[in-house]
């Protein structure tokens, strides 16, 4: 964890986000992400690029709308985070809980 830090910006919803990065490349690692009153929501953020192995094949895209590199149109996506229905429940089943 040496090699690891972070910095918290503030999120649309009036929260915040604590962002974890690498001190020596600058590549993301996870976020958390906080409510209005400071306390933790119960799902990470890991980047799947940091992780090794995994099989992209089912990807599924959130926040395309700041996207800096071309998103597949094979691909799900949403341009933002999308409604807190079944669809996006199977979207999340892939975040670990705290």
């Amino acid at each position: 964890m040496a090699n690891m830090s972070c910095y918290n910006r503030p999120t649309d919803s009036g929260g915040s986000k604590d962002c974890y990065f690498c001190k020596k490349c600058g590549v993301r690692l996870f976020h958390l992400a906080r409510n209005k009153d400071g306390s933790l929501k119960d799902t990470v953020s890991v980047k799947g690029g940091c992780i090794e192995g995994l099989n992209w094949k089912d990807a599924q895209h959130i926040y395309c709308k700041t996207a800096v590199v071309p998103i597949s149109g094979i691909a799900k996506s949403w341009e933002e985070e999308p409604e807190k229905s079944k669809e996006y429940k199977g979207v999340m089943k892939f975040m670990p809980r705290l």
